[in-house]
Protein backbone atom coordinates (compact mmCIF):
# COMPACT_ATOMS: atom_id res chain seq x y z
CA UNK A 1 0.00 0.00 0.00
CA UNK A 2 1.23 3.01 -0.89
CA UNK A 3 2.13 6.21 1.22
CA UNK A 4 0.61 9.84 1.27
CA UNK A 5 3.39 11.59 0.36
CA UNK A 6 1.72 14.67 -0.50
CA UNK A 7 -1.29 14.61 2.28
CA UNK A 8 -1.96 16.39 5.38
CA UNK A 9 -4.76 14.65 6.95
CA UNK A 10 -6.32 16.82 10.30
CA UNK A 11 -9.03 16.30 12.21
CA UNK A 12 -9.34 12.83 10.45
CA UNK A 13 -12.29 13.49 8.31
CA UNK A 14 -12.00 10.74 6.63
CA UNK A 15 -9.62 8.32 7.97
CA UNK A 16 -6.27 7.29 7.34
CA UNK A 17 -6.47 3.64 6.29
CA UNK A 18 -9.25 4.60 4.03
CA UNK A 19 -7.41 6.86 2.11
CA UNK A 20 -4.82 4.74 1.46
CA UNK A 21 -7.14 2.18 0.09
CA UNK A 22 -8.65 5.10 -2.12
CA UNK A 23 -4.83 6.20 -3.70
CA UNK A 24 -4.76 2.08 -4.52
CA UNK A 25 -5.13 1.07 -8.67
CA UNK A 26 -7.88 -1.67 -7.15
CA UNK A 27 -10.59 -0.50 -4.40
CA UNK A 28 -13.47 -2.60 -2.74
CA UNK A 29 -15.16 0.63 -2.42
CA UNK A 30 -18.48 1.45 -4.83
CA UNK A 31 -18.08 4.95 -4.18
CA UNK A 32 -14.49 4.76 -6.02
CA UNK A 33 -16.07 2.34 -8.99
CA UNK A 34 -15.10 3.59 -12.35
CA UNK A 35 -18.90 4.11 -13.18
CA UNK A 36 -19.60 6.33 -10.06
CA UNK A 37 -17.47 9.22 -11.85
CA UNK A 38 -19.79 9.57 -14.46
CA UNK A 39 -22.02 13.03 -14.16
CA UNK A 40 -23.61 15.42 -16.27
CA UNK A 41 -20.41 17.29 -18.00
CA UNK A 42 -18.78 13.65 -18.69
CA UNK A 43 -19.12 12.09 -21.94
CA UNK A 44 -16.67 9.30 -21.76
CA UNK A 45 -17.45 5.62 -21.29
CA UNK A 46 -17.46 4.46 -17.59
CA UNK A 47 -15.62 1.35 -18.46
CA UNK A 48 -12.74 0.58 -16.01
CA UNK A 49 -10.29 0.35 -18.82
CA UNK A 50 -11.60 4.11 -20.45
CA UNK A 51 -11.86 5.75 -16.96
CA UNK A 52 -7.88 4.49 -16.54
CA UNK A 53 -6.98 6.31 -20.03
CA UNK A 54 -8.77 9.76 -19.13
CA UNK A 55 -7.17 9.69 -15.68
CA UNK A 56 -3.76 9.25 -16.50
CA UNK A 57 -4.06 11.52 -19.56
CA UNK A 58 -5.49 14.31 -17.15
CA UNK A 59 -2.41 13.51 -14.82
CA UNK A 60 0.03 13.72 -17.81
CA UNK A 61 -1.71 16.59 -19.21
CA UNK A 62 -1.49 18.61 -15.10
CA UNK A 63 2.02 17.46 -15.33
CA UNK A 64 3.05 19.42 -18.23
CA UNK A 65 1.32 22.56 -17.21
CA UNK A 66 2.95 22.45 -13.89
CA UNK A 67 6.50 21.89 -15.40
CA UNK A 68 5.48 25.48 -17.94
CA UNK A 69 4.77 27.49 -15.56
CA UNK A 70 5.47 26.56 -11.94
CA UNK A 71 8.69 28.48 -12.12
CA UNK A 72 6.37 31.68 -12.46
CA UNK A 73 3.51 30.88 -10.25
CA UNK A 74 5.15 33.06 -7.35
CA UNK A 75 5.25 36.35 -9.60
CA UNK A 76 1.79 35.89 -10.76
CA UNK A 77 -1.09 38.10 -10.38
CA UNK A 78 -4.12 36.09 -8.64
CA UNK A 79 -5.96 36.81 -12.02
CA UNK A 80 -2.99 34.70 -13.81
CA UNK A 81 -2.45 31.91 -11.52
CA UNK A 82 -6.37 31.39 -12.09
CA UNK A 83 -6.00 31.39 -15.52
CA UNK A 84 -2.37 29.86 -16.19
CA UNK A 85 -3.48 27.02 -13.42
CA UNK A 86 -5.93 27.30 -11.27
CA UNK A 87 -8.71 26.74 -13.91
CA UNK A 88 -7.49 24.60 -16.40
CA UNK A 89 -6.41 22.69 -13.23
CA UNK A 90 -10.17 22.45 -12.05
CA UNK A 91 -10.83 21.94 -15.94
CA UNK A 92 -8.53 18.61 -15.46
CA UNK A 93 -11.17 17.24 -13.14
CA UNK A 94 -14.59 18.06 -14.92
CA UNK A 95 -15.11 21.84 -13.33
CA UNK A 96 -15.86 24.79 -14.87
CA UNK A 97 -15.03 27.38 -12.14
CA UNK A 98 -17.89 30.16 -12.55
CA UNK A 99 -16.26 33.66 -11.24
CA UNK A 100 -18.40 34.97 -8.06
CA UNK A 101 -18.69 38.78 -8.52
CA UNK A 102 -20.69 39.42 -5.68
CA UNK A 103 -20.38 38.06 -2.25
CA UNK A 104 -22.16 34.73 -1.29
CA UNK A 105 -25.18 34.81 1.66
CA UNK A 106 -25.63 32.42 4.38
CA UNK A 107 -28.27 32.16 7.07
CA UNK A 108 -27.51 35.98 8.43
CA UNK A 109 -23.38 35.49 7.17
CA UNK A 110 -21.50 37.07 4.02
CA UNK A 111 -19.05 35.61 2.84
CA UNK A 112 -16.49 36.30 -0.21
CA UNK A 113 -15.61 33.12 -1.69
CA UNK A 114 -14.03 33.66 -5.61
CA UNK A 115 -15.60 30.58 -7.48
CA UNK A 116 -18.69 27.61 -8.09
CA UNK A 117 -17.48 24.14 -9.34
CA UNK A 118 -19.80 25.12 -12.68
CA UNK A 119 -22.87 27.10 -13.29
CA UNK A 120 -25.62 25.84 -10.83
CA UNK A 121 -26.93 26.78 -7.50
CA UNK A 122 -25.83 23.06 -6.10
CA UNK A 123 -22.19 23.38 -7.54
CA UNK A 124 -19.62 23.24 -4.57
CA UNK A 125 -17.62 26.69 -3.56
CA UNK A 126 -14.32 26.50 -4.38
CA UNK A 127 -12.28 29.64 -3.05
CA UNK A 128 -8.80 30.48 -4.72
CA UNK A 129 -6.12 33.13 -3.20
CA UNK A 130 -2.86 34.39 -4.40
CA UNK A 131 0.29 31.78 -4.37
CA UNK A 132 1.61 33.05 -0.79
CA UNK A 133 -1.14 33.66 0.35
CA UNK A 134 -1.21 31.51 3.96
CA UNK A 135 -4.53 29.37 4.07
CA UNK A 136 -4.59 29.96 7.75
CA UNK A 137 -3.54 33.28 7.35
CA UNK A 138 -5.96 36.61 7.30
CA UNK A 139 -5.94 37.64 3.91
CA UNK A 140 -5.30 41.39 3.20
CA UNK A 141 -7.66 42.19 0.63
CA UNK A 142 -9.74 43.67 2.87
CA UNK A 143 -12.61 41.94 2.08
CA UNK A 144 -12.64 38.58 4.62
CA UNK A 145 -12.51 39.11 8.19
CA UNK A 146 -10.60 35.50 8.25
CA UNK A 147 -8.42 33.50 6.80
CA UNK A 148 -9.40 31.46 3.96
CA UNK A 149 -9.57 28.10 5.48
CA UNK A 150 -11.91 29.79 7.92
CA UNK A 151 -13.65 31.72 5.74
CA UNK A 152 -14.91 28.33 4.00
CA UNK A 153 -15.50 26.97 7.07
CA UNK A 154 -17.72 29.21 8.99
CA UNK A 155 -19.56 28.91 5.43
CA UNK A 156 -20.13 25.33 5.61
CA UNK A 157 -21.31 25.94 8.93
CA UNK A 158 -23.98 28.06 8.32
CA UNK A 159 -25.10 26.71 5.03
CA UNK A 160 -27.89 24.21 4.94
CA UNK A 161 -27.17 23.20 0.95
CA UNK A 162 -23.57 22.79 1.68
CA UNK A 163 -21.33 20.55 3.39
CA UNK A 164 -18.16 20.19 1.57
CA UNK A 165 -15.53 22.85 0.27
CA UNK A 166 -12.31 23.38 -0.99
CA UNK A 167 -9.72 26.35 -1.01
CA UNK A 168 -6.74 26.59 -2.84
CA UNK A 169 -3.75 29.10 -3.31
CA UNK A 170 -2.51 27.00 -6.25
CA UNK A 171 0.05 25.28 -4.93
CA UNK A 172 -1.65 23.35 -1.72
CA UNK A 173 -5.60 22.11 -2.08
CA UNK A 174 -7.78 21.47 0.80
CA UNK A 175 -11.10 20.30 0.89
CA UNK A 176 -13.61 20.83 3.91
CA UNK A 177 -16.24 19.47 5.28
CA UNK A 178 -18.79 21.60 8.22
CA UNK A 179 -16.69 20.76 11.18
CA UNK A 180 -17.96 22.04 14.71
CA UNK A 181 -14.81 22.45 16.66
CA UNK A 182 -14.19 25.62 18.43
CA UNK A 183 -9.98 24.93 18.61
CA UNK A 184 -9.13 22.37 15.72
CA UNK A 185 -9.03 22.61 12.20
CA UNK A 186 -10.29 19.20 10.18
CA UNK A 187 -9.14 19.07 6.20
CA UNK A 188 -7.56 16.94 3.89
CA UNK A 189 -4.84 18.63 2.29
CA UNK A 190 -2.63 18.22 -0.99
CA UNK A 191 0.67 19.65 -1.38
CA UNK A 192 0.38 19.89 -4.93
CA UNK A 193 3.95 20.96 -5.56
CA UNK A 194 5.38 17.62 -3.67
CA UNK A 195 2.73 15.40 -5.54
CA UNK A 196 3.47 17.05 -9.27
CA UNK A 197 6.97 17.37 -8.62
CA UNK A 198 7.31 14.08 -7.35
CA UNK A 199 5.44 12.44 -10.11
CA UNK A 200 3.13 10.72 -7.47
CA UNK A 201 0.53 9.21 -9.19
CA UNK A 202 -0.98 7.48 -6.53
CA UNK A 203 -1.81 10.86 -4.54
CA UNK A 204 -3.23 12.45 -7.67
CA UNK A 205 -5.50 8.78 -7.91
CA UNK A 206 -6.74 9.57 -4.46
CA UNK A 207 -6.88 13.53 -5.03
CA UNK A 208 -9.32 12.35 -7.96
CA UNK A 209 -11.52 9.97 -6.02
CA UNK A 210 -12.34 12.76 -3.42
CA UNK A 211 -12.62 16.43 -5.69
CA UNK A 212 -13.85 14.82 -8.93
CA UNK A 213 -17.38 16.56 -9.20
CA UNK A 214 -19.16 13.40 -9.26
CA UNK A 215 -18.05 13.50 -5.18
CA UNK A 216 -20.18 16.52 -4.61
CA UNK A 217 -24.24 15.62 -5.12
CA UNK A 218 -26.24 12.63 -4.40
CA UNK A 219 -26.41 9.67 -6.32
CA UNK A 220 -29.13 8.23 -8.05
CA UNK A 221 -29.63 5.48 -5.04
CA UNK A 222 -29.29 7.90 -2.22
CA UNK A 223 -29.48 11.22 -0.73
CA UNK A 224 -26.02 11.12 0.13
CA UNK A 225 -22.58 12.74 -1.86
CA UNK A 226 -20.20 10.10 -2.52
CA UNK A 227 -17.87 12.61 -0.30
CA UNK A 228 -20.61 12.22 2.90
CA UNK A 229 -20.82 8.14 1.95
CA UNK A 230 -16.90 7.86 2.14
CA UNK A 231 -17.22 10.15 5.66
CA UNK A 232 -19.89 7.70 6.97
CA UNK A 233 -17.80 4.85 6.08
CA UNK A 234 -14.96 6.19 7.47
CA UNK A 235 -16.96 7.62 10.77
CA UNK A 236 -17.92 3.66 11.27
CA UNK A 237 -14.70 1.85 10.59
CA UNK A 238 -12.81 3.90 12.93
CA UNK A 239 -9.52 5.17 13.21
CA UNK A 240 -6.52 1.68 12.42
CA UNK A 241 -4.93 -0.10 15.81
CA UNK A 242 -1.20 0.95 16.24
CA UNK A 243 1.51 0.15 18.66
CA UNK A 244 -0.24 3.09 20.92
CA UNK A 245 -3.17 1.14 21.58
CA UNK A 246 -1.26 -1.19 24.28
CA UNK A 247 -0.78 1.99 26.78
CA UNK A 248 -4.99 2.61 25.79
CA UNK A 249 -5.52 -1.81 27.01
CA UNK A 250 -3.32 -0.57 30.04
CA UNK A 251 -5.37 1.92 31.39
CA UNK A 252 -8.34 0.14 30.47
CA UNK A 253 -6.98 -3.51 32.74
CA UNK A 254 -6.33 -0.70 35.42
CA UNK A 255 -9.79 1.08 35.33
CA UNK A 256 -11.61 -2.07 35.37
CA UNK A 257 -9.43 -3.38 38.35
CA UNK A 258 -10.53 -0.25 40.45
CA UNK A 259 -13.73 -0.37 39.47
CA UNK A 260 -14.06 -3.78 40.84
CA UNK A 261 -11.76 -3.02 44.38
CA UNK A 262 -13.81 -0.21 45.07
CA UNK A 263 -17.20 -1.53 44.37
CA UNK A 264 -16.48 -4.69 46.01
CA UNK A 265 -15.74 -5.14 49.79
CA UNK A 266 -13.58 -6.98 51.60
CA UNK A 267 -12.04 -7.78 47.36
CA UNK A 268 -8.82 -5.44 48.29
CA UNK A 269 -7.85 -7.46 51.68
CA UNK A 270 -8.46 -11.00 49.70
CA UNK A 271 -6.09 -9.66 47.49
CA UNK A 272 -2.93 -8.33 50.05
CA UNK A 273 0.07 -10.54 50.15
CA UNK A 274 -1.53 -12.84 48.34
CA UNK A 275 0.23 -13.57 45.13
CA UNK A 276 -1.83 -16.61 43.58
CA UNK A 277 -5.20 -15.20 44.54
CA UNK A 278 -3.48 -12.16 42.87
CA UNK A 279 -2.42 -13.83 39.78
CA UNK A 280 -6.22 -15.61 39.12
CA UNK A 281 -7.74 -11.77 39.61
CA UNK A 282 -5.32 -10.78 36.85
CA UNK A 283 -6.25 -13.83 34.72
CA UNK A 284 -10.27 -13.27 35.00
CA UNK A 285 -9.53 -9.53 34.72
CA UNK A 286 -8.24 -10.51 31.35
CA UNK A 287 -10.57 -12.60 30.41
CA UNK A 288 -12.85 -9.98 30.54
CA UNK A 289 -10.60 -8.02 28.39
CA UNK A 290 -10.60 -10.55 26.04
CA UNK A 291 -14.53 -10.77 25.72
CA UNK A 292 -14.88 -7.23 24.94
CA UNK A 293 -11.88 -6.92 22.47
CA UNK A 294 -13.86 -10.10 20.38
CA UNK A 295 -17.02 -8.59 20.87
CA UNK A 296 -15.91 -5.41 19.28
CA UNK A 297 -14.36 -7.22 16.52
CA UNK A 298 -17.63 -9.53 15.84
CA UNK A 299 -19.43 -6.36 15.92
CA UNK A 300 -17.50 -4.35 13.55
CA UNK A 301 -17.64 -7.39 11.48
CA UNK A 302 -21.44 -7.95 11.33
CA UNK A 303 -20.71 -11.01 13.03
CA UNK A 304 -23.18 -10.19 15.73
CA UNK A 305 -26.73 -9.19 15.05
CA UNK A 306 -26.65 -5.63 13.06
CA UNK A 307 -27.77 -1.85 14.04
CA UNK A 308 -31.54 -2.45 14.07
CA UNK A 309 -31.55 -5.41 16.02
CA UNK A 310 -32.28 -5.58 20.39
CA UNK A 311 -29.13 -6.73 20.54
CA UNK A 312 -27.40 -3.86 19.09
CA UNK A 313 -29.64 -1.34 20.82
CA UNK A 314 -29.75 -3.16 24.82
CA UNK A 315 -26.67 -5.59 24.98
CA UNK A 316 -23.67 -4.98 22.62
CA UNK A 317 -20.36 -3.05 23.71
CA UNK A 318 -21.34 -0.67 20.48
CA UNK A 319 -24.15 0.61 22.91
CA UNK A 320 -22.33 1.23 25.85
CA UNK A 321 -19.88 2.92 23.33
CA UNK A 322 -22.69 5.13 22.10
CA UNK A 323 -23.91 5.72 26.08
CA UNK A 324 -19.65 7.15 26.47
CA UNK A 325 -19.70 9.55 22.94
CA UNK A 326 -22.97 11.17 24.61
CA UNK A 327 -21.12 12.15 27.52
CA UNK A 328 -22.17 9.36 29.99
CA UNK A 329 -19.12 8.37 31.78
CA UNK A 330 -19.43 10.38 35.02
CA UNK A 331 -18.90 9.62 38.90
CA UNK A 332 -21.45 6.62 38.80
CA UNK A 333 -21.18 4.48 41.50
CA UNK A 334 -24.14 2.05 40.32
CA UNK A 335 -22.63 -1.32 39.16
CA UNK A 336 -25.93 -2.15 37.15
CA UNK A 337 -23.61 -1.76 33.45
CA UNK A 338 -21.76 -4.70 34.65
CA UNK A 339 -24.58 -6.98 35.82
CA UNK A 340 -25.45 -6.03 31.58
CA UNK A 341 -22.76 -7.02 30.77
CA UNK A 342 -22.87 -10.83 32.51
CA UNK A 343 -25.79 -11.23 30.82
CA UNK A 344 -24.18 -10.22 27.47
CA UNK A 345 -21.62 -12.48 28.05
CA UNK A 346 -23.97 -15.74 28.80
CA UNK A 347 -26.12 -14.64 25.68
CA UNK A 348 -23.11 -15.35 23.67
CA UNK A 349 -21.77 -18.10 25.31
CA UNK A 350 -24.84 -20.12 24.64
CA UNK A 351 -26.21 -18.47 21.88
CA UNK A 352 -30.24 -16.60 21.49
CA UNK A 353 -31.97 -17.52 18.31
CA UNK A 354 -34.64 -15.59 18.63
CA UNK A 355 -32.39 -12.47 18.55
CA UNK A 356 -29.82 -14.12 15.78
CA UNK A 357 -26.98 -14.32 18.30
CA UNK A 358 -24.57 -17.46 17.34
CA UNK A 359 -23.38 -19.46 20.53
CA UNK A 360 -19.58 -18.75 20.76
CA UNK A 361 -18.98 -21.44 23.62
CA UNK A 362 -15.13 -22.12 23.54
CA UNK A 363 -13.64 -21.65 26.98
CA UNK A 364 -13.17 -17.94 25.87
CA UNK A 365 -16.83 -17.11 27.26
CA UNK A 366 -17.11 -20.11 29.68
CA UNK A 367 -18.99 -19.05 32.88
CA UNK A 368 -16.28 -20.58 35.53
CA UNK A 369 -13.49 -18.89 33.39
CA UNK A 370 -14.50 -15.46 35.33
CA UNK A 371 -16.10 -17.23 38.13
CA UNK A 372 -14.78 -15.22 40.66
CA UNK A 373 -15.50 -11.56 39.09
CA UNK A 374 -19.30 -12.77 38.26
CA UNK A 375 -19.58 -12.34 41.98
CA UNK A 376 -18.32 -8.98 42.17
CA UNK A 377 -19.67 -5.20 41.85
CA UNK A 378 -18.01 -3.00 39.14
CA UNK A 379 -18.62 0.69 39.01
CA UNK A 380 -20.39 2.32 35.95
CA UNK A 381 -17.83 5.24 35.91
CA UNK A 382 -14.96 2.84 35.57
CA UNK A 383 -16.11 0.21 33.57
CA UNK A 384 -17.31 2.86 30.95
CA UNK A 385 -14.13 4.14 31.40
CA UNK A 386 -12.05 0.92 30.46
CA UNK A 387 -14.02 0.80 27.59
CA UNK A 388 -13.53 4.10 26.16
CA UNK A 389 -10.08 3.04 26.42
CA UNK A 390 -10.62 0.28 24.25
CA UNK A 391 -13.19 2.15 21.36
CA UNK A 392 -11.26 5.16 21.28
CA UNK A 393 -8.39 6.58 20.37
CA UNK A 394 -7.22 10.56 20.10
CA UNK A 395 -6.14 11.32 16.96
CA UNK A 396 -5.07 15.08 15.45
CA UNK A 397 -6.76 16.41 19.08
CA UNK A 398 -9.93 14.53 18.62
CA UNK A 399 -11.27 11.67 19.75
CA UNK A 400 -12.09 8.51 17.22
CA UNK A 401 -13.46 5.26 17.11
CA UNK A 402 -10.51 2.46 16.94
CA UNK A 403 -11.19 -0.04 13.78
CA UNK A 404 -10.18 -3.75 15.16
CA UNK A 405 -8.95 -4.83 11.75
CA UNK A 406 -8.62 -8.93 12.41
CA UNK A 407 -4.39 -9.26 11.98
CA UNK A 408 -4.15 -6.47 14.24
CA UNK A 409 -6.47 -7.67 17.16
CA UNK A 410 -4.25 -11.14 16.79
CA UNK A 411 -0.96 -8.43 17.46
CA UNK A 412 -2.63 -6.29 20.49
CA UNK A 413 -3.62 -10.18 22.21
CA UNK A 414 -0.35 -11.89 22.91
CA UNK A 415 1.22 -7.45 23.91
CA UNK A 416 -1.78 -7.62 26.50
CA UNK A 417 0.12 -10.17 28.59
CA UNK A 418 2.38 -7.58 29.65
CA UNK A 419 0.02 -5.80 31.42
CA UNK A 420 0.11 -7.69 35.05
CA UNK A 421 -1.07 -5.14 36.86
CA UNK A 422 -2.91 -5.13 40.30
CA UNK A 423 -3.98 -3.07 42.29
CA UNK A 424 -3.00 -3.39 46.27
CA UNK A 425 -4.36 -0.84 49.14
CA UNK A 426 -4.43 2.96 47.98
CA UNK A 427 -5.52 4.39 44.65
CA UNK A 428 -2.58 3.91 41.76
CA UNK A 429 -0.05 1.76 44.32
CA UNK A 430 0.13 -1.26 41.43
CA UNK A 431 2.12 -4.40 42.31
CA UNK A 432 3.38 -6.07 39.18
CA UNK A 433 3.03 -9.75 39.01
CA UNK A 434 5.06 -12.08 35.77
CA UNK A 435 2.65 -14.34 33.94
Amino acid sequence: MNKLLSVNNQGNLINEHLLLELSDEKTKYKFAQPDSFRWFGDDYQDTPHVHSLVLNSRYEDLVARWDMYFNEFEEYSISDLRDKWIKPFFAAFGYDLQYQRGDVHSADFTFYLSHRGWDQETAPYIHSVGWDQDLDAKTKDGRNKYSPHDTMQRFLISSKEHTWGIVTNGKKLRLLRDFHHETRKAFIEFDLETLFQGRNFSDFRLLWRLIHPSRFFPTPDSNESRLEQMFVESKAAGVSIGEDLKLNVRVAIEELANGFLYSTPGLTDQLMDDPIKCAEFHHQLLRVIYRILFLLYAEQRNLMPIRSSLYFKEYSISALREKIESGMILEDDFTDLWEGLKVTFEMVHQGVDDMGIPNYNGLLFDTKEIEWLAQCSCKNSQLLTAIRYMTTMEKGGLLQRISYVEWMLMRLVPSMKVCSIIFLGSHHNWKYLKM
